[in-house]
């Protein structure tokens, strides 16, 4: 396992790096005001699952510019004190992620923020992680293991992933490259022994016209695309893309998804 951790970074992962913020803000611009209230409703729903002590460190993998996370902080501050520490490859991310932190409460302490990726990042121990939507582009045992070794006693880590089984499946595809969805994080969790609990949500508000206009995607799509996948959409990848987008309904609609909560518990012995 450690020559997967010391391996040099994929194109992928380089261009990822790269062209992540821009891609960001199309990923955003697909999001409608549904985004609030389910940041709410996730927030409550870890108020009631996790241990969280009156003291929280707190850990936010893919912290990007905070625009969901940053509300479950909000929520959660009303009951907790909270010490925050983000992780994100994108510079530009931060600097959004820190304008939007003046209007938090004087009870969130914002610790650090580093620029760096997750196979990359030196983890400290945490009451609470929240990987919301950006566990993608992250694969591997190492990845997931320290993910659970990074939690105190009675820590609850978060992993929000889309529940889409033709939207992610399209992507599995060049260079031996995945992107990694609910399914395939609960499957390594499975083969791992790591126990996980499942909630399942409605997410973003989309429809066909978001995507496609005249039989080809649209700049919103193929940026929303290459952020969800991690990497620029070919023609090849357009060509598989388009037959599934332009089977989605022109209404809005609601994208499934799971938040799947893992605790620093022991693994099961093997029998």
């Amino acid at each position: 396992m450690n020559d997967e951790v010391n391996k040099p970074p994929s194109y992928t992962e380089l261009w990822a790096e790269k062209n992540l913020a821009k891609l960001y803000k199309a990923f955003r611009a697909v999001l409608e005001k549904g985004e609030a209230e389910l940041s709410i409703k996730i927030a409550e729903g870890i108020e009631r699952g996790a241990q969280l002590p009156q003291i929280v460190n707190m850990l936010d993998v893919g912290a990007g510019g905070g625009e969901s996370t940053l509300r479950i902080v909000k929520v959660l501050s009303e009951k907790h004190n909270i010490v925050y520490h983000g992780v994100d490859v994108s510079a530009e991310q931060r600097a959004a992620f820190l304008l939007r932190a003046l209007t938090l409460p004087k009870n969130v302490d914002i610790n650090s923020y580093q620029i760096t990726s997750w196979e990359n990042f030196t983890p400290e121990k945490y009451d609470l992680i929240i990987a919301y939507h950006s566990w993608y582009g992250i694969t591997g045992d190492d990845s997931i293991l320290k993910l659970r070794d990074s939690l105190t006693e009675n820590g609850s880590a978060y992993v929000l992933l889309s529940l889409d089984k033709n939207l992610t499946n399209l992507a599995t595809q060049q260079n031996g490259e995945k992107t990694y969805g609910a399914d395939d994080f609960k499957n390594d969790l499975n083969r791992l022994g790591i126990t996980f609990e499942e909630e399942e949500f409605s997410d973003a508000n989309l429809n066909r016209n978001s995507f496609i206009n005249d039989g080809k995607l649209t700049q919103v799509g193929k940026d929303y695309l290459a952020y969800l996948y991690r990497r620029p959409i070919d023609e090849d990848l357009e060509k598989s893309i388009i037959p599934w987008l332009s089977t989605l309904r022109d209404e809005a609609f609601s994208a499934p998804g799971a938040m799947i909560k893992i605790t620093n518990s022991p693994s099961p012995t093997a029998s």
